[in-house]
């Protein structure tokens, strides 16, 4: 009877810890994604890109910043783990870039984000953005956002 127990003790833990077999599991692939921001024909520096998959809310949401030129390369973040790419299909896209992100001092005028962070882009490109991108199977490379700072 021990070594029953014993055994329990050991088996049910690691069961535990395994991920769940067959149903509930959510499949995707990724596609690598990069692309440049402008904003006024200008290189947009310092923005964080975010793409969130509109096949379901559990899939993983991809993110990249630009660097100097306005390039940026997406990643996602699972589990502790991060891979290059986004969730193949169309994908709704934000771009924002706070004060904080920016190495400006925080200027209270500015709308506040969740975070409490001044957001110095429109709302247009991040709360309330209507920017979307299908990401093709084969990726792309030219996920080039070229925004402006006055409505049209």
């Amino acid at each position: 009877m021990r070594s029953a127990s014993r055994v329990a003790f050991c088996l049910i833990p690691t069961l535990l810890l395994l991920p769940p077999l067959g149903c509930g599991g959510v499949s995707y692939k990724l596609a690598p994604v990069s692309g440049h921001v402008t904003m006024d024909n200008k290189p947009l520096a310092n923005a964080t890109i975010s793409f969130y998959s509109n096949a379901g809310a559990d899939l993983p949401a991809s993110t990249g910043r630009t660097d100097e030129e306005g390039n940026y390369k997406l990643e996602t973040f699972e589990r502790g783990s991060n891979r290059d790419g986004a969730v193949i299909g169309e994908s709704r896209v934000e771009i924002s870039i706070n004060d904080q992100n920016a190495g400006k001092k925080l200027d209270p005028s500015k709308r506040r984000t969740s975070r409490g962070m001044g957001e110095l882009l429109p709302s247009r490109y991040n709360s309330e953005t209507t920017l979307k991108f299908t990401v093709p199977p084969e990726g792309s490379d030219k996920a080039d956002f070229p925004l402006t700072s006055k409505a049209r």
